[in-house]
């Protein structure tokens, strides 16, 4: 008997008198749909081929569906055209249950990262290729997508990450850290860690000098990201202990 399982769901069944051969590759009809009572056949690709020696159940076919799978790479951003200064999050819909991922973002801020859904930050205009590698316990697949994020000219552009305008201190920071600008235009302060990962925001008043509490954030490497009107500088600095 031969069934055909599609996503680990049995689809259909026929039953053969004999042995059953088949050439080492090609392409195969595996189905067919009726259309004004005619069918009209469906080609598959047979890409892998394990043998067992006895029948496997369908649940036991469904379980080897979801875990003895590498992942297949699929993911897709929020916004794929933003103004220069914007965020893009990206969301991971990878298949069979990837365990890691390492993301690269040419143009982004990080350019690398190894959350499921990270969010990027994009400061310079032009057009920016993104791709993911994903992994389990059964292999791994990858994705790049040439040119998939577009970010114009207008809206807020980083000016420069050193920040020659801005200074941070102390840094390494315990407690607190200090915001010093030489404009009063400081509209907005975002905290991002090494991977990212937006972990707060604050608006704090239309002055030079501004005093954050970051008492909250585990030691380690961490971006701010300081707006100014329609402008952004991000600078790294480290939280200790």
């Amino acid at each position: 008997t031969q069934k055909i399982y599609i996503d680990g769901e049995l689809k259909g069944s026929a039953t053969h008198g004999g042995e059953i051969t088949y050439p080492p590759s090609g392409w195969f009809q595996i189905g067919a749909y009726k259309d004004d009572n005619e069918d009209f056949r469906l080609d598959g690709c047979i890409s892998d081929v394990i043998i067992w020696e006895g029948a496997l159940s369908s649940q036991k076919v469904k379980k080897l569906y979801h875990k003895a799978m590498p992942p297949y790479v699929v993911f897709d951003a929020g916004k794929t055209e933003i103004s220069a200064g914007k965020y893009v999050e990206f969301d991971d819909m990878s298949q069979f249950e990837p365990q890691s991922w390492r993301w690269y973002f040419e143009g982004g801020n990080p350019e690398t990262s190894k959350e499921q859904n990270p969010v990027v930050y994009y400061g310079k205009s032009g057009n920016f290729d993104v791709s993911l590698v994903a992994e389990n316990a059964f292999g791994s697949d990858s994705l790049l997508k040439e040119k998939y994020i577009t970010v114009g000219t207008t809206g807020t552009e980083t000016l420069e990450t050193d920040g020659s305008s801005v200074e941070i201190y102390p840094n390494p920071a315990f407690d607190e850290m200090i915001i010093r600008s030489e404009h009063p235009a400081v509209s907005e302060l975002r905290i991002y860690n090494a991977v990212g990962a937006l972990l707060k925001i604050y608006e704090p008043r239309l002055n030079t000098k501004s005093t954050l509490d970051i008492s909250f954030l585990p030691e380690g490497l961490y971006y701010i990201q300081i707006r100014q009107g329609k402008h952004a500088v991000v600078k790294k600095f480290v939280k200790g202990r």
